[in-house]
């Protein structure tokens, strides 16, 4: 009898072995995740507490832990972080479709309705598109990968959040038309953009 029982217990195993876990799901167990490309710089804990907290006014979710479809990506551009109020855009294309957020800079004499507006850009969002490329927009290194580190200063600084392909990374440039690398050349040209296509006062 006892050697039946022992039979019957190892039989009972190996079939929940095959069915897998009791708990979960197929989703659960096959869920896609994203790719994190998060610099280890002394910006990046201190300038995500501030978008954190405008992001969660705006009614934004998490970017990095948002997993988008196939074919769809979001770009986030936020700017200030010292006395100017932080402000930012939100370009999206879902579906095929593309739209743009502004998310005004708030201040305490501000009304709190002011969350984000929906906007267009002035050339059209092809021309547009085309530009920021043409500016590394989705390449450019973050400024702490680049000779003499990370720039911090009294001015306006940019950060870039990406949702692409499965793939977040996100990069800092503080004050980038004080200085003259490239890349810092191609961040001013990018806010400046975005600031000409969407009205946004940087100052």
């Amino acid at each position: 009898m006892k050697v039946v029982l022992l039979i019957l217990s190892l039989v009972l195993v190996l079939y929940a072995n095959q069915k897998g876990p009791m708990t979960g799901s197929p989703m659960s167990q096959n869920m896609t995740h994203l790719q994190l490309e998060i610099p280890k710089a002394t910006w990046e804990p201190i300038f995500f507490e501030s978008i954190n907290e405008r992001a969660k006014v705006a009614e934004l979710s998490d970017l990095r832990s948002t997993v988008l479809a196939n074919d769809d990506f979001e770009i986030r551009v936020w700017m200030g972080f010292g006395v100017s109020a932080l402000q930012g855009y939100v370009i999206r294309r879902s579906g095929g479709q593309w739209s743009t957020l502004k998310i005004p800079g708030i201040r305490p004499q501000d009304p709190s309705t002011r969350v984000n507006v929906a906007v267009n850009p002035k050339s059209g969002w092809e021309p547009l598109w085309k530009s920021l490329l043409s500016e590394d927009i989705l390449s450019l290194r973050d400024s702490s990968q680049l000779p003499g580190g990370e720039y911090f200063t009294d001015g306006i600084s940019y950060v870039v959040e990406i949702n692409m392909n499965k793939r977040y990374r996100t990069y800092m440039y503080g004050s980038p038309e004080t200085h003259s690398l490239p890349e810092a050349r191609h961040m001013t040209k990018i806010a400046r953009l975005l600031s000409e296509e969407f009205a946004i006062d940087r100052h």
